[in-house]
């Protein structure tokens, strides 16, 4: 796992690094471990760490010893053989503590371990609605219970849709004078100028790395119950926001948006390792472009999918075949979970798995694949 003070992964470890540790280690007693996009106009996306001091510092004065000159000589430590010496075990011996005793509350706990537990994927249903073939992106409403929301992948209209945790088909709503070059992924946060979530999609992707920008587009969450019949709407209020990356562009397929104060993160695409994390903090400016900062790296490489509890205290990061949750340590900035402990978090075998989101208590979280009625998956806390 890549970040300051981040405790590294042996399976981050090339194995011949490890075959030699091993071997250093074990000697002659043996053993071991088995162990392209087209470039949009401008207008075109909405019509109008320090250091830690080291900890041997001044080793020689800490020790307290006594100095050269204050060692006995040879001679001296021979000069205790009468045979009546004997030793004052009253200020010598060392004080044991009885067999009974027990820590006081002084005594430092032993950390737990961190990481939450989850159960294994279970399915909840098939999706209905033959017009999602490419899922790419999903969010859990907060404010309709059991209401999912979904968009496909690239070459699609600029359109969301609503389902059930089932599966079953709620709507379909456009967004007014928006478009859709490459939409990568979903995620609900606060709106930027009123109260109540709003939607906000990453039109983030950019195989080619030639866009001289990336959108997103934020509008108020519809109103949708989970037992409706099927709607088409239109949703106005549609807001764009153009966001570019320090040092060119970058390929991402992953958002998120902090509850607490509404900042967007994207996490970039790498091959090969992780990625960087960039921070657009709030208020976002509609229009733009605006450069973003990078707020931290991730462990996870080929970053596909991400989402942050509604309580703000976890991150969650997927690509094709793993997740990694990320805690945020309290009173913390929400970079600050990608510099401590990578939880594994287990995924479903999907096809091309490029969606996830947590459910709206945070104990879990629900993926989608891609593909024709592809299947809906929850994890839970065993």
């Amino acid at each position: 796992m890549s970040g300051p003070d981040r405790e590294v992964s042996w399976r981050a470890i090339p194995l011949w690094v490890v075959a030699s540790l091993l071997t250093v280690g074990c000697g002659a007693h043996g053993g071991g471990r088995d162990d392209v996009t087209a470039v949009p106009d401008h207008e075109s996306h909405l019509d109008t760490a320090a250091d830690r001091e080291p900890a041997h510092d001044g080793l020689a004065d800490a020790w307290g010893g006594p100095d050269a000159a204050d060692v006995p000589s040879d001679e001296a430590l021979t000069d205790h053989t009468d045979e009546n010496w004997e030793l004052d075990t009253a200020e010598t011996a060392t004080d044991v503590p009885d067999a009974d005793w027990k820590a006081g509350p002084d005594t430092p706990d032993v950390p737990a371990d961190p990481c939450p537990a989850f159960g294994s994927p279970v399915v909840l249903g098939q999706v209905e609605n033959d017009a999602l073939d490419e899922v790419s992106g999903l969010a859990t409403s907060r404010s309709h219970p059991g209401v999912l929301w979904t968009h496909n992948d690239s070459g699609d209209t600029a359109r969301i849709f609503a389902l059930t945790e089932e599966g079953k088909h709620l709507g379909e709503y456009a967004l007014e004078g928006a478009a859709a070059v490459d939409w990568e992924d979903l995620s609900l946060g606060p709106c930027p100028a009123t109260d109540g979530d709003c939607l906000y999609v990453g039109d983030v992707g950019d195989n080619g790395g030639i866009r001289p920008w990336v959108t997103v587009l934020i509008v108020p969450e519809p109103a949708v119950d989970a037992g409706q019949e099927p709607v088409s709407a239109v949703i106005g209020g549609v807001v764009a926001v153009d966001l570019t990356y320090p040092g060119g562009p970058r390929d991402a397929e992953t958002l998120f948006v902090d509850p607490d104060t509404g900042d967007v993160f994207i996490v970039e695409k790498v091959f090969l390792g992780g990625g960087s994390v960039f921070r657009a903090p709030s208020p976002l400016i509609p229009g733009g472009p605006t450069q973003m900062e990078i707020a931290a790296e991730v462990g996870l490489g080929f970053a596909t999918a991400g989402d942050v509890s509604p309580d703000g205290t976890r991150v969650l990061v997927r690509n094709y075949s793993s997740a990694e949750v990320y805690l945020r340590p309290e009173g913390a900035p929400l970079a600050d979970a990608f510099f401590g402990v990578a939880c594994d978090a287990p995924l479903a075998q999907e096809t091309q798995g490029e969606a996830v989101a947590f459910t709206p208590d945070g104990a879990g979280y629900v993926t989608i694949g891609e593909g024709s009625h592809p299947s809906v998956f929850r994890v839970t806390a065993p």
